[in-house]
């Protein structure tokens, strides 16, 4: 084996062994049958622990490539669902937002003009309805310990173009200075006949 080394990429230690043309890479397994693999390499100077299950790469220069990480988590401790009473409970399997702390980031479902106190559509008019679905949104992000001015991308979906100006009139008073990158699309439909809905990236 001609060299050893470790340096970190992204989140994970990456260890990276260079193999001589004719040379074998050898690891051995120090755990136990009922136990998490724990893998050392064999062969370099001073024995390097590995606790990882191995996957294994080799590119156009031999070298051979393991990703080491460390025990996985469950997504319960990655992920944290954001519910509350001041945006519209989902009418679907899906949860108002989804923060990940570790990242500083939070992504909400698309929200569409439902009253949380009434269950109930608000009037169709697409001023109100850009109102009460950035109200939402407003309720969600707080919940998850952000705000609108935190907000980094949002999509509006709209079901009428000729809405857009309207529509803008009413989301400009929400973001006044440094608004968020926005894509706005046309569809089809949206959910219980809605002219608008809107979701949201922040950071937290």
């Amino acid at each position: 084996m001609s060299s050893a080394k470790s340096r970190l990429r992204g989140p994970l230690p990456f260890i990276s062994i260079a193999v001589g043309q004719g040379q074998a890479l050898s690891l051995r397994n120090t755990g136990s049958p009922t136990l998490p693999v724990r893998w050392a390499l064999v062969g370099a100077q001073h024995a390097v622990p590995l606790h990882f299950t191995p996957t294994s790469m080799i590119d156009n220069q031999n070298q051979i490539c393991f990703i080491a990480g460390k025990k996985e988590k469950k997504m319960s401790d990655l992920i944290k669902i954001i519910q509350t009473e001041k945006a519209p409970t989902a009418i679907g399997p899906y949860s108002q937002g989804i923060k990940l702390e570790k990242l500083g980031l939070v992504f909400t479902s698309g929200q569409i003009p439902l009253d949380p106190k009434t269950g109930q559509m608000v009037s169709e008019d697409i001023k109100q309805e850009t109102k009460q679905v950035l109200e939402n949104l407003k309720g969600v992000l707080e919940a998850a310990g952000s705000d609108l001015l935190k907000v980094v991308k949002t999509t509006v979906y709209l079901k009428d173009m000729k809405d857009f100006s309207l529509m803008n009139e009413v989301y400009a008073s929400y973001f006044k200075q440094n608004p968020p990158a926005r894509t706005t699309i046309a569809v089809a439909d949206l959910p219980k006949g809605a002219k608008i809905e809107i979701d949201a990236v922040a950071v937290i």
